[in-house]
């Protein structure tokens, strides 16, 4: 008889401490992607692609008036273009969980990814 209420005790205990220790795990898979264009101009479109199919884009943006934009991505690889009458690099770059990746136009319209 004592073991057994010694067993209902250890495991009300027990499950006492699993539900306290199951809280609300952030188990994100998204990241941020900011882009910012030194030279911005009114006629840039930001085209993002998922680096296995470089041919549809997944998603198309413009800048706000600061040239700048920011997208919510799942985790991965992609690549980013620009259409625009003035040429600007396009660049591969890794969206990573609950972080941002920067990408920086320069002066010289290169991308760089920080």
């Amino acid at each position: 008889m004592e073991k057994l209420r010694f067993f209902k005790l250890f495991l009300f205990a027990s499950l006492i401490l699993v539900m306290t220790n199951c809280e609300d795990e952030d188990i994100s898979t998204t990241g941020e992607l900011s882009v910012s264009f030194t030279n911005h101009r009114q006629d840039i479109y930001v085209m993002i692609f998922s680096i296995e199919n470089t041919e549809i884009p997944i998603d198309v943006f413009q800048l706000d008036h600061n040239g700048k934009a920011k997208r919510n991505l799942n985790s991965g690889n992609y690549y980013i273009t620009v259409s625009s009458a003035t040429y600007f690099a396009s660049i591969g770059f890794q969206i990573r969980a609950n972080s941002t990746t920067t990408i920086v136009w320069g002066a010289d319209n290169s991308a760089k990814v920080q």
